[in-house]
């Protein structure tokens, strides 16, 4: 069973569960982002801008072009007006960064990509509910109070939190390189400046780029679609969006958004005490920051023989349960194909980003004295000069989806459970792992 690529995407990019329907068109995959809840007490408050990453890569040659990033924006208000705004009442940081910084790539959503507020016209004011509105209606609501709050006259606490807000959503949208759409797509995933303690070793978030071909499109963390492409600065190339990017969850709440596709493996996560294991607590100080998650499908349980998914699920079988899902964990490190985080947070991507390569990386799991689990991370061509195609096998075998985002992980997605290897010196008496074997 293939996994449902609209549905996964969104558990990716969310942060609190709603109903979902049973199948999504592309359009619709692409509206539904925007009802996603951000926590008030989201960690996107807990950041600040930072030094921006070294710039790798080459580009072409922008001599000519005079205007930084941030001109060019403002030189286009039918476009962009509403984010330039947003910036400059409630984040003259970002303005900074966008106007002095060097060879970083930004994506920018549009005004249609940011919603107009509900009571548009209307006495509209900042108050603690505005956290519990979805990130791209967060930018909304600012932009229509914009003209009319004062930041001088906000507490302390209003303004620090307003002013994060927008510089980690901005930083979240900025690659620390130059990146034209065509050397968008030699990528699975690319590193943006928004870095928290505790994750990926240092490294930033990342992005999910992906080429769609009918109809042709980049496409960004599955939703976002670029719709214009390639506009040149001085000292940037942007590229317009016509969605809000989202920084995404930690991989368990992105799991535990839809149960359709992965209630069996979170409830069983849950049943052994993993689940809070392996989460990250919202200020990132606590829990686990960088992992490898090989996620079940339910349609991998429920290959199980009946019998034996009951027992794992019983009293008697929560050691054999945790075992097994012990085996799909990478802890300390997260394994992307072009990127892992063990690596002193330094990614494969390089200058030379026409390498093809199929790398053979060996990970521990959680599970003790289980040997090693082999991922094979695969960029190929079809064709000579044709696009590129990425694949990641685990074990010998293609996962259904790979490279999920996550704040604290990758996450590879399968179709079939990993087995645990038999050890001979174990005993027919230890009955939890005999019932394993039936596996």
């Amino acid at each position: 069973m293939k996994l449902n690529l609209a549905i996964f995407s969104a558990a990716i990019t969310a942060a609190t569960a709603l109903h979902i329907p049973a199948s999504l068109s592309f359009s619709e995959e692409a509206n539904l982002q925007r009802h996603f809840v951000d926590s008030s007490k989201s960690w996107l408050s807990q950041y600040v801008f930072g030094e921006n990453g070294e710039a790798l890569g080459a580009f072409a040659d922008t001599s000519e072009v005079t205007d930084n990033a941030w001109d060019v924006l403002k030189k286009d208000p039918k476009k962009f007006s509403k984010f330039t705004t947003i910036l400059e009442k409630f984040s003259p940081t970002a303005i900074d960064h966008i106007k002095d910084e060097k060879d970083f790539t930004i994506f920018v959503p549009t005004n249609d990509a940011i919603p107009d507020h509900k009571h548009k016209g209307e006495n509209v004011y900042i108050d603690s509910n505005i956290w519990e509105d979805p990130v791209p209606n967060i930018l909304g609501k600012l932009y229509a109070i914009a003209d009319k709050v004062d930041m001088a006259k906000e507490d302390d606490e209003c303004k620090r939190k307003l002013k994060r807000f927008v510089e980690a959503v901005v930083m979240y949208h900025t690659v620390g390189q130059k990146l034209d759409v065509n050397t968008l797509h030699d990528f699975s995933t690319v590193e943006t400046i928004l870095k928290e303690p505790n994750t990926f070793n240092g490294a930033g978030q990342r992005l999910r780029i992906e080429q769609q071909f009918v109809p042709p499109a980049t496409v960004v963390n599955h939703f976002a679609k670029i719709s214009t492409q390639n506009i040149q600065s001085a000292n940037a190339v942007i590229h317009a969006l016509d969605h809000v990017l989202i920084p995404p969850p930690s991989a368990i709440n992105a799991l535990f958004i839809f149960a359709r596709e992965f209630s069996i493996f979170t409830s069983a996560l849950q049943k052994v005490g993993l689940a809070e294991e392996l989460d990250l607590s919202l200020d990132g100080k606590t829990g686990n920051g960088h992992l490898t998650i090989n996620a079940p499908l339910n349609s991998a349980f429920e290959r199980l023989p009946p019998k034996v998914l009951g027992f794992l699920f019983s009293p008697l079988g929560g050691r054999a349960l945790r075992h097994l899902l012990e085996y799909h964990i990478v802890p300390d490190n997260s394994i992307f194909i072009d990127f892992q985080s063990n690596q002193q947070a330094k990614s494969v991507e390089s200058a030379d980003n026409d390498d093809l390569f199929h790398k053979k990386i060996k990970a521990k799991t959680l599970l003790k004295d289980a040997g090693e689990i082999e991922y094979e991370l695969i960029k190929s061509q079809t064709v000579p000069y044709g696009p590129y195609s990425f694949d990641v096998k685990l074990q010998g075998k293609s996962v259904s989806w790979h490279d999920g985002i996550a704040r604290n992980a990758a996450v590879q997605v399968l179709d079939e459970l990993l087995m645990p290897p038999k050890h001979d010196h174990e005993s027919a008496a230890d009955q939890d792992w005999a019932w394993m074997q039936q596996l």
